[in-house]
Formats: structure tokens, C-alpha cells, sequence
């Protein structure tokens, strides 16, 4: 098994819990290599495609934490922004598909990540968060760079 890059997160576990009440609670803990974890909570409530973004809200502020831990000088004042979450079908299966803002200063750039649904629609939805911003991350300290 080859080491991973330590710029590159991981998605290390993954907590999705809906209520009765129709609330929902989302954990997710991602590490790098260095051993580091940064975990993102967030709760919700209401329909299937708001499940979805409470997901990906999860791992945007787990991820927020590992930018701001490793990147506090390179990637100052840089923000990501949830656009839009579906899930679409296609090819016989589900697939989860984000479109994420990268926000620094004035510059702004398009993120779309995808995952193929194989446990559940939520964590689909986390792991396409974690597919668009590690390829952006992956060209720090210039990831605004075209």
C-alpha cells in the first residue's frame, strides 16, 4: 500500500442518523496521513434532498477544519460553498453529484464532485465533497492557479 500525499484527506468514518422526528445528524471524521482528524457535525431536518445537503454540510466543515490546520498560510480567507447536491440515475445505479464554490477574495472556482451510491445516499453525498475539493487541494499552495 502506497503512503497518501499529506495534503490528501481521507475519509476515515462516516455517522448518519435520522430521527423520527424527520431531524437528521451527520458525523464525518476525515484524517491525512500525518494522523491528524477533523471531524464535521451537522443536523437538519426535513426531505431526502435536505438529508443530502446535511451530509455534505458535514464534510465541508470537517473539511474547513483540515484547511485551516494545514493550509492557515497558503489558502488564507479561502472558503467553500455548498451550490447544489442531486442524485441522479444512471447506468443501472445512483449516483450522488455536488457542485461546491472555492472562495478566495475575489477569485472564486467551480468544484463538481460525484460518487456512486453503494451504502447509502448520504454518505454518497459526503464522499463527493471529498472527491471535488481533494483534486483542488491537490494543487496547493496554488489550487486558484488555472
Amino acid at each position: 500500500m502506497t503512503a497518501q500525499p499529506e495534503h490528501r484527506l481521507r475519509f476515515a468514518n462516516f455517522e448518519f442518523t435520522r430521527l423520527p422526528s424527520g431531524q437528521c445528524h451527520a458525523k464525518v471524521d476525515l484524517d491525512r496521513s500525518t494522523g491528524d482528524v477533523y471531524s464535521g457535525i451537522m443536523e437538519a431536518s426535513g426531505s431526502p434532498t435536505v438529508q443530502l445537503r446535511c451530509a455534505a454540510l458535514a464534510t465541508l466543515a470537517a473539511l474547513h477544519k483540515a484547511v485551516e490546520a494545514r493550509y492557515s498560510f497558503e489558502l488564507l480567507d479561502t472558503s467553500f460553498e455548498l451550490l447544489g447536491i442531486k442524485s441522479v440515475h444512471a447506468f443501472d445505479g445512483t449516483v450522488v453529484v455536488v457542485g461546491i464554490t472555492a472562495n478566495r477574495g475575489e477569485r472564486t472556482r467551480q468544484l463538481i464532485g460525484a460518487c456512486a451510491v453503494d451504502e447509502s445516499l448520504p454518505r454518497a453525498a459526503a464522499l463527493a465533497v471529498l472527491n471535488a475539493t481533494n483534486r483542488f487541494l491537490a494543487n496547493a499552495p496554488f489550487p486558484f492557479a488555472l
